[in-house]
């Protein structure tokens, strides 16, 4: 795990609040790399612990939330809001 942390493969690690667990995000390429890099994990290979992992990507609509549109949208629900308190 420090060894692909000192490689640049693993990028954050965060406790789970809902379960025992952790999650770590990886830099990789593949699915098939991310599960590559934890295959010699002492824990995975005595069988003590199971890797899922999910692919992720950019969050592309950032533009759709800050659109001018979007904006006008969000006052004119707050404007009816106000005016039905």
């Amino acid at each position: 795990m420090w060894q692909a942390y000192k490689n640049g493969i693993v990028r954050e690690i965060y406790s789970r609040q809902d379960r025992p667990g952790v999650a770590i995000i990886l830099e990789c390429t593949s699915v098939d790399e991310a599960k590559e890099a934890f295959a010699d994990f002492p824990l995975v290979r005595a069988g003590l612990i199971e890797i899922d992992a999910i692919p992720l990507g950019p969050f592309l609509n950032w533009e759709m939330l800050f659109s001018p549109a979007a904006e006008a949208r969000a006052t004119e629900e707050a404007l009816r809001r106000e005016t039905n308190a």
